[in-house]
């Protein structure tokens, strides 16, 4: 089967289990539109709410919802479904401590949460996910769900003085400062901008990034990254996590919590396709 049959493939199953789940869950709301066309893992946009789960609730100012945050496929509301309710609870250190083998004592505890974090009030990047430890370890995650790809910038588009004047402004200053990216030109820091921008963040030890994706979902796991497929490449505090086994994982560690019934919902919402 071929990379584009097998992402193909994933997307189908995915959004018919998130067409049965809208249909259980909220059987009273018609389907929401995707360019003029009804699709029934889609809610009406003024249901977008609807798409955080019972255990997640939110100040109206809290956070920017994405543009189509009413898609139950939006990896922006995967993410804030899935941490927002341990994103202060111990039970998410030791989630990663686990998962990323951080060796961790029992001091460490988080000193800081944010959703579309924008570090040192830069515009041009942000994270899904933020979380700094009072050791200091900072945790800059990317969220992902049924996208075909990481983001690239080609130099022949129809902005190209806009990506030089990025380049110039934010991030020329970003991967010099970086542990891996220190030499890389504007043209290839581009051909992987979203993945790149990422590992910039990388400056020292404590610093990691972490891709969250579902490892079936081949148009991530084989994105190619400087000659090899994502899943093979091997940077220092880069790490790549997949949903089902994060998981299962917190399944695991919330068992007998107040914390387990959501997450069974939410593996059946979002990875029992």
């Amino acid at each position: 089967m071929n990379k584009e049959k097998s992402y193909n493939d994933f997307k189908k199953r995915v959004v018919y289990q998130l067409g049965k789940y809208k249909m259980e869950k909220f059987p009273e709301l018609p389907d929401g539109c995707y360019n003029s066309i009804s699709l029934n893992y889609v809610l009406p946009k003024s249901n977008f709410k609807d798409n955080l789960m019972p255990e997640v609730v939110i100040n109206d100012d809290a956070i920017k919802y994405h543009r189509y945050a009413n898609h139950l496929n939006s990896s922006q509301m995967m993410c804030i479904n899935f941490f927002y309710p341990i994103r202060n609870d111990m039970i998410l250190v030791e989630m990663l401590n686990r998962y990323l083998d951080l060796k961790l004592d029992d001091s460490a505890s988080i000193i800081k949460s944010e959703f579309e974090y924008t570090p040192d009030g830069q515009t041009r990047t942000n994270f899904d996910f933020y979380l700094e430890l009072s050791n200091g370890m900072k945790f800059y995650m990317e969220i992902k769900y049924t996208e075909n790809g990481f983001g690239s910038v080609s130099f022949d588009s129809n902005y190209p003085d806009r990506y030089e004047r990025e380049w110039s402004k934010f991030y020329s200053d970003q991967v010099k400062n970086s542990i891996h990216l220190k030499d890389i030109s504007s043209e290839d820091f581009y051909k992987n901008y979203q993945i790149n921008r990422n590992l910039a963040y990388i400056k020292n030890d404590l610093d990691y990034v972490v891709f969250i994706y579902p490892f079936d979902n081949t148009a991530l796991y084989d994105s190619n990254y400087q000659g090899k497929k994502l899943h093979q490449v091997e940077i220092k505090n880069f790490f790549q996590i997949d949903w089902h086994e994060l998981c299962d994982m917190t399944l695991e560690i919330t068992k007998g919590t107040n914390f387990y019934r959501h997450y069974l919902e939410f593996k059946e919402k979002y990875l029992s396709y």
